[in-house]
């Protein structure tokens, strides 16, 4: 995995970094707030694509090449950073466009659009749905001056949300947009064994809302307690040297149950 493309085997990757890592330092400021319900949503079952897609999804999959990872720093720009991430992923993929065609003026311009129509100015932070929305109608602005639309999201917190990421991923080719309440076991280190988030628990403290987006699933290696569960892969935006290059495997159940937004991605 290089430090632009960020594109792995499918499969358990090698341990990043010290035996004793580092602790995260607080400089995070978590920004993701859960959308509000909205029947006007599209739901994944609804994409077109699904009833040409040949067959069922893959065992496994994943989306490459991946565009840079982003550092949001001490702000709370995480949605906004996903955002544009799966806009630079999708623009270069269908369009041909730089992977390094976003940075973070652009993640900062989107920020202020989604601030500018969330409906909560004075709340640091936004909703996934409103940055989406930005994406579609008004565009994620590029280095070279132009704005790049998505044409669509589309819900997968409906149904069989495991399925879901399979279909998106997997048989439509689409980055999913994430969100649920970041663990503080999630927060205390800044890498882990193989790159593996531990499972989601059941219960406990949350240090706040988080937004990431999802490239990748496959039959990991839980390396806690050595067994193969279903993983998925997230691409982060605390740089570089957060954990597996920017990027964290995650137990798919409870990880993706925990989830507050699920969207697959369309442009």
């Amino acid at each position: 995995m290089d430090d632009h493309t960020g594109t792995a085997p499918v499969g358990p990757v090698a341990e990043p970094g010290s035996a004793t890592p580092p602790l995260i330092l607080p400089d995070h400021i978590f920004g993701a707030i859960p959308s509000p319900d909205d029947g006007r949503d599209y739901e994944l079952a609804e994409h077109p694509g699904i009833a040409v897609a040949p067959g069922p999804p893959p065992a496994s999959a994943s989306l490459s090449p991946l565009p840079i990872v982003y550092d949001q720093d001490n702000t709370p720009w995480c949605v906004a950073e996903a955002t544009t991430g799966v806009v630079a992923y999708l623009t270069h993929l269908r369009q041909g466009a730089p992977l390094a065609l976003f940075d973070q003026r652009s993640v900062h311009d989107a920020y202020d659009l989604c601030k500018a129509r969330d409906g909560i100015p004075n709340v640091q932070g936004t909703y996934p749905r409103v940055a989406l929305e930005v994406a579609r109608t008004i565009g994620i602005l590029g280095t070279d001056g132009k704005r790049y639309k998505i044409k669509s999201y589309w819900s997968c917190l409906t149904g069989d949300r495991s399925a879901n990421l399979r279909v998106a991923i997997g048989s439509l080719g689409l980055p999913v947009v994430a969100a649920l309440a970041w663990p503080q076991a999630w927060y205390d280190r800044s890498s882990w064994p193989n790159g593996y988030l531990p499972a989601y628990p059941p219960s406990g403290n949350d240090v706040g809302g988080h937004a990431f987006w999802i490239w990748r699933f496959f039959g990991g290696f839980e390396p806690s307690n050595r067994t193969v569960v279903p993983t998925l892969t997230m691409r982060n935006s605390w740089s570089l040297a957060w954990n597996l290059h920017g990027n964290a495997n995650m137990e798919e159940g409870s990880t993706l149950a925990a989830c507050s937004d699920l969207w697959a991605v369309d442009l």
